[in-house]
């Protein structure tokens, strides 16, 4: 079996993230690096190209890349800060733009990832959608194990649930 020396997780800032973040480090050896992935995806840039086309302002890109980044790497370390505040160091925070799965396939090969934990469905998955397509992309592709994260439901039927 490999050694696992390097974790990828990916976040999305869905409900699954912060358990997505915690499954990684339940599972990952103490010496491994976590490594945190959010993509920007190419649609909402090709979006601002449209709008910065139709302003005929350029900087209407750059801003919002500039913004957004800023913004999703806050709310990446908020969600270590949540769990994990005295292991700050053992984690870095990638911010990608392009298609996730995509994203996520050349970050394992670039950064010689060993396991990628992911959750099972990301923010715009209809509710009947088993797996999201990028996860389903990443789990068919991956040259890597890839650990699926479901969110944890109450098995206690909630009419009992408070009681």
């Amino acid at each position: 079996m490999r050694k696992i020396e390097k974790v990828l997780v990916c976040v999305d800032f869905s409900d699954y993230s912060q358990e997505t973040l915690e499954y990684a480090m339940a599972v990952a050896p103490p010496k491994a690096k976590i490594v945190i992935i959010n993509v920007i995806h190419a649609r909402d840039l090709d979006a601002m190209k449209v709008l910065s086309s139709y302003f005929n302002d350029p900087a209407i890109v750059e801003q919002y890349l500039a913004k957004n980044t800023d913004v999703r790497k806050k709310k990446i370390e908020n969600l270590v800060a949540n769990s994990f505040p005295h292991l700050a160091g053992k984690f870095e925070f990638l911010i990608r733009i392009g298609m996730p799965f995509d994203e996520i396939l050349n970050t394992i090969d670039k950064e010689n990832i060993d396991l990628v934990v992911m959750g099972s469905k990301g923010r715009g998955n209809l509710s009947r959608t088993l797996v999201g397509s990028n996860a389903e992309k990443t789990f068919r592709h991956s040259p890597v194990p890839v650990l699926s994260i479901r969110q944890r439901k109450s098995s206690i039927p909630p009419e009992i649930q408070g009681q």
